[in-house]
């Protein structure tokens, strides 16, 4: 329809609240900036599609104001006319409108008892989505619990990782640092173990110092004995020259070897 009107009919698209998309480019609305085109239209053709705008529009409306007529007084509405071409006495009307109205009555009571149903059934699901809403808030406030729980030991967390950090710092050293340090304590213990003699050195060495010990050992017990003779030689030329002295005051001739010999 609106390849159509593109033929004759410019215009704006208005779009109404509450209905569906394929309902609303349906529906056109009039505006005042309308451009024809070179040709002139065909003015019977122009008329037979606003006739047919016109009955869609009614159509519109009956759908969106309107309910639908219901069947029962549709039927009754036909068995009506169809019944008016004879001749009828007042109680035979009377018996209509009152077959009529119980009619209507039966549809308007089968029609709030489905309401009924319906209304229940929101209610119902309602009454679930209360349910599931009061869980989801149960579930909630029992996560934003833990979430408290976790944000506290976070924040322990936290602190013992600055804490650490700065303990870190105070005690860490620079990596340059480090390694002179390290290159100095491997120079070290390498020139240690070089300066280190084997064991045969270490015998070789004990052996000479314990010989040298025999030998100092064997010249002052010689030494000692020559001191002994010499004094014994002194004592003999003493008693010769002096006769009449005293020899109680010497010391005797016999003395002790200061460093005894020991095997």
């Amino acid at each position: 329809m609106n390849k159509i009107l593109g033929n004759w009919y410019v215009a704006g698209e208005c779009r109404a609240p509450g209905l569906l998309s394929p309902v609303e480019s349906e529906i056109l609305s009039a505006s005042d900036k309308v451009e024809f085109g070179e040709e002139e239209p065909d003015l019977d053709l122009a008329y037979d599609q606003l006739e047919a705008i016109k009955r869609r529009l009614k159509q519109l409306q009956a759908n969106l104001i309107y309910p639908p007529a219901d069947p029962c007084e549709l039927t009754g509405t036909s068995r009506t006319a169809s019944e008016d071409n004879g001749s009828l006495t007042d109680n035979q009307v009377m018996l209509q409108q009152l077959r009529r109205s119980n009619s209507k009555l039966r549809c308007q009571l089968r029609l709030q008892a489905q309401h009924l149903q319906s209304s229940r059934k929101h209610l119902r699901l309602l009454e679930d989505m209360r349910c599931q809403l009061g869980n989801r808030l149960r579930q909630m406030s029992a996560q934003l619990d833990e979430f408290e729980q976790f944000k506290r030991s976070a924040q322990h967390q936290a602190g013992l990782c600055i804490e650490r950090n700065e303990q870190i710092k105070a005690t860490k050293i620079d990596k340059q640092n480090f390694l002179t340090q390290l290159s100095k304590l491997n120079i070290h213990y390498t020139n240690h173990m070089r300066l280190m003699a084997p064991l045969r050195c270490h015998n070789q060495l004990r052996y000479d110092l314990s010989l040298d010990l025999i030998l100092t050992r064997i010249f002052l017990h010689a030494l000692f004995g020559n001191m002994v003779e010499d004094w014994k030689f002194c004592i003999r030329r003493l008693k010769k020259n002096c006769r009449g002295v005293r020899l109680r005051m010497l010391p005797p001739t016999d003395f002790p070897p200061i460093w005894p010999w020991r095997d």
